[in-house]
Parts: C-alpha cells; sequence; structure tokens
C-alpha cells in the first residue's frame, strides 16, 4: 500500500526501513498532504475546497462539478498518509 505524504509516495516498507513505522505526521503536515495530492489532479474541479484535520481525522468540503469529481478527491485525500478517517462533505454544484 502507498500513500501520499507532501510530494511524495510513501509505502509502509520505505517507512519501516528507514525505523519509522510508528512515526505519525502531524495534523498540519496531513492538510498539506492532501492539497498537494489534489494538486497533482488538476482534471478535479473543486471550488470553495475546505480541509479540517484533527487527530488525523479529516473533513473536506466544498463544491464539485460532478459527482466523479467528488468520488476521486476524496479517494485521494484518503490516501495521504496519516488520514486516520475521512468524512467527506462535498457536493455537486
Amino acid at each position: 500500500m502507498h500513500w501520499y505524504f507532501g510530494n511524495m509516495e510513501v509505502s509502509m516498507q520505505t517507512l519501516e526501513r528507514h525505523g519509522h513505522a510508528g512515526w505519525q505526521p502531524k495534523d498540519t503536515e496531513i492538510e498539506h498532504g492532501i492539497k498537494n495530492a489534489l494538486a497533482r489532479h488538476p482534471q478535479i474541479k473543486l471550488r470553495d475546497l475546505k480541509i479540517y484535520v484533527k487527530d488525523s481525522d479529516v473533513k473536506i468540503s466544498g463544491k464539485a462539478y460532478k459527482q466523479s469529481d467528488i468520488t476521486e478527491a476524496a479517494a485521494i485525500a484518503a490516501n495521504v498518509f496519516g488520514v486516520r478517517h475521512l468524512e467527506n462533505n462535498l457536493s455537486v454544484i
């Protein structure tokens, strides 16, 4: 399994190999990781995106132009390293 963290894609094996298996990023790092991961997918059109992170639980809200953008954005956000739970409050315009 791979996660996105900032501009990097990381695997559990990479973290274990470097002695960081139990490491958890800070909430602000998770937020930045989500923003960076979504920025790598310019085909996903979101407006008024808000990302709230508290104790590794993430809530995203905002508007999308189509349901597939919501589904894709949620999957990308959920795969950012450190995200424990994702609440998706995105809606179609």
